[in-house]
């Protein structure tokens, strides 16, 4: 599986040395044990975490360290896993970027997910949509319009409205029940 060149004056190999290998172990840390025994990390520049039992180019350096820098062939392709080592922060800077997926994509952060759009619109659309706040919901805007069939609210101890002016307007009925009512 060596492919090495070889210097017409000298018969040490040029470096680097561009090598294929079977990934044996995942060590961690972005390291891996070889077939043959040697150990690698995985280059910045590849991009798609390895995995036991990938086929992948392994660049032998002029330091002595490997490099993984291709995933050749996978022998399970459920899902992959994208990844740059050694690095906190992806940013991808595009004009457009679209995700899709036939079937499902998920977004999730241990702490803060931003999402803005700061002069543009954000619109979700979906058959239905689920929402759950530990703390609090807190909105600020000019005008909120809903349009909906069927308007369910339940507040455990506090409902309140403070406004200029306040409308309720019904074609049928409108009930207002408790033990108590106070108006003015």
């Amino acid at each position: 599986m060596h492919s090495t060149l070889h210097n017409q004056k000298n018969t040490t190999p040029l470096l680097p040395v561009w090598d294929e290998a079977l990934i044996a172990v995942t060590l961690g840390d972005h390291s891996f044990l070889l077939h043959d025994g040697r150990l690698a990390r995985q280059a910045a520049s590849c991009l798609v975490v390895p995995e036991t039992g990938d086929r992948a180019i392994v660049l032998a350096s002029q330091n002595g360290d490997y490099f993984i820098v291709h995933i050749l062939l996978r022998n399970r392709a459920e899902s992959a896993e994208l990844s740059i080592p050694y690095s906190e922060e992806i940013l991808i800077k595009q004009a457009r970027i679209g995700l899709q997926a036939s079937d499902k994509i998920e977004l999730r952060a241990l702490h803060d997910l931003e999402i803005t759009a700061a002069t543009g619109s954000l619109s979700f659309n979906a058959r239905n949509l689920f929402s759950t706040i530990q703390d609090n919901l807190v909105q600020s805007t000019r005008n909120v319009v809903s349009k909906t069939e069927h308007c369910l609210m339940e507040v455990k101890q506090l409902f309140k409205i403070n406004s200029k002016q306040a409308l309720i307007t019904a074609e049928d009925d409108v009930k207002i029940d408790a033990e108590r009512i106070s108006i003015g």
